[in-house]
């Protein structure tokens, strides 16, 4: 659970959260990002040129400047992921689901490595576009799948499996934790609840719920069939054309 605060510093704080933008906060936040890394970029990948001659000479050389190099691609894929998301949502106020899923997965895949967690996917067939910006499902799907994650503490399988329910895209997460108590999970996407100590502070969920809610979907938790945690996060499906 978080620390103990006083009332009016909580109702503060929630106040804060509940008026942030995530949509612009991360639009701005990953232009910024994507101009600054890849100016670094290019001059890391410029003194790597120059150490090659070195590792022609000595193969332990050779090794560190390749994985220097296998890193620094991964790092470019990254922001240019980051990129096409907010170009795509510029261009349109549609995203397709399966897209946004393994761009998540492609982009934690250290994450993934690092906590032992190993993820499965399934997407039904023909699932229609869903009515949000890629930029918006990816802030909601991002936040549930590392929520998912985070609570996978001795690692094992991660579900996400999407289909097609009441006329919307449903995309359910199953994490292999411990799972999680009625009362609890009626209280998940509250401003600053939290089952997981210090260091996390609440508010991955409670942004998600927002951003859904404003946009005509839902999130719902129970418990997994593998005894952890599951949130089935409701998509609202683009217009006919």
């Amino acid at each position: 659970m978080t620390p103990k605060q006083s009332p009016s510093e909580l109702e503060r704080w929630r106040d804060v959260a509940m008026d942030m933008q995530p949509i612009s906060a991360l639009g701005q936040l990953t232009q910024m990002v994507a101009h600054d890394l890849n100016n670094q970029f290019q001059s890391m990948v410029l003194h790597l040129e120059m150490l090659k001659p070195l590792g022609e000479q000595d193969e332990k050389v050779r090794k560190h400047i390749t994985r220097i190099a296998e890193a620094l691609d991964k790092a470019q894929a990254f922001v240019t992921y980051l990129r096409d998301v907010r170009m795509k949502s510029e261009k349109g106020s549609e995203a397709n689901v399966e897209d946004v899923i393994e761009g998540i997965v492609h982009l934690m895949e250290g994450t993934f490595k690092r906590t032992n967690v190993t993820v499965e996917i399934s997407c039904a067939d023909d699932l229609p576009l869903i009515g949000m910006s890629m930029l918006l499902v990816h802030e909601v799907l991002l936040n549930v799948i590392m929520n998912a994650v985070e609570a996978s503490e001795n690692g094992g399988v991660l579900t996400i499996h999407a289909n097609l329910q009441d006329n919307k895209v449903v995309v359910v997460v199953s994490d292999p934790g411990t799972g999680i108590g009625d009362e609890d999970s009626a209280r998940v996407a509250e401003p600053f609840f939290t089952t997981k100590g210090e260091g996390h502070h609440g508010l991955g969920l409670t942004v998600a719920n927002s951003v859904l809610s404003e946009a005509g979907g839902s999130m719902a938790f129970c418990k997994a069939e593998n005894g952890g945690a599951s949130v089935q996060v409701a998509l609202p499906r683009a217009p006919h054309p």
